[in-house]
């Protein structure tokens, strides 16, 4: 069967009546997949801009508390320009952290592990969007269907220590061990330090 080709124009003879195409030259010239398309002329940034320009606008007049941590976190910049190591470990790669945000000048410096470190003690939590241990604990035993009670016998522990830790009342790390060890998963995915 005679056709023309819809990229080149040429006649060809197709093997059946659904080809388009004289060959896969022409296939891929007229119709680009995979990284041909993924390939963009400008980055991500660039190509959102406005978007996230909006974005960040919106946010700054909506949450007072991104509001106060921006402002912070320019001012301490400017009050301590010089990079200093951690207070912590001594690591040369330290970042300015605020204890409090509502005074922006004092600052401690802390390296990316300490800095992780003293958000999960103090907060419990450590990243943007990270859930607390307790949360995570209570979604990978939720996820496998168990109840607290049943959780609890299984580990030979009160119901009461395994509530706690949920409800983020306490870090029982000798309690993260058990549930890690129970559900064979790694101490990262309870405790968030990656």
């Amino acid at each position: 069967m005679q056709k023309i080709c819809e990229f080149c124009e040429e006649q060809y003879e197709a093997s059946h009546t659904k080809r388009r195409f004289c060959s896969n030259s022409c296939s891929n010239m007229a119709k680009p997949r995979g990284q041909a398309i993924k390939q963009f002329a400008e980055p991500f940034y660039k190509r959102h801009a406005e978007r996230l320009r909006e974005e960040k606008k919106h946010k700054m007049n909506t949450d007072p508390l991104h509001r106060l941590k921006v402002k912070a976190r320019r001012l301490a910049r400017e009050a301590h320009p010089n990079q200093m190591p951690c207070e912590t470990c001594g690591d040369e790669q330290a970042d300015r952290h605020h204890d409090d945000y509502r005074d922006p000048t004092d600052i401690r410096w802390l390296c990316k592990h300490c800095h992780a470190n003293w958000h999960i003690l103090h907060d419990g939590v450590w990243g943007k969007g990270k859930d607390t241990i307790g949360e995570r604990v209570k979604k990978l035993r939720l996820s496998k269907g168990h109840s607290v009670a049943w959780v609890a016998e299984q580990l030979s522990v009160e119901v009461d220590r395994w509530q706690n830790l949920e409800d983020g009342e306490m870090q029982d790390m000798q309690l993260l061990w058990k549930i890690q060890g129970f559900y064979q998963v790694p101490m990262s995915r309870l405790s968030g330090n990656v």
